[in-house]
């Protein structure tokens, strides 16, 4: 986690850099792509997060409620994602 928190800001940097240099079309896609992958990084971390936490639980009726909540909130990100 330590070498992911000092990455970012690493990463910040050499994105605007990027984005700094093609600052005409090529520029904008560039920034829209490492948006996405930013965007789906940060998803990816937080659902497996939650899935681990999820499966720790003994009651099969908390495994149940606890995936469904997870599957709703990751359609309603979607969604967003969508609509923005």
């Amino acid at each position: 986690i330590v070498i992911y928190a000092l990455l970012t800001p690493f990463g910040i940097a050499i994105a605007s850099a990027v984005i700094e240099i093609l600052s005409n079309r090529s520029g904008s896609l560039v920034e829209a792509s490492l948006n996405s992958v930013a965007a789906g990084t940060f998803i990816y971390i937080g659902a497996l997060d939650a899935i681990i936490q999820q499966f720790r639980v003994k009651s099969l009726r908390q495994n149940v409620t606890d995936f469904a909540f997870l599957t709703v909130g990751m359609g309603f990100m979607g969604l967003l994602a969508i609509w923005i």
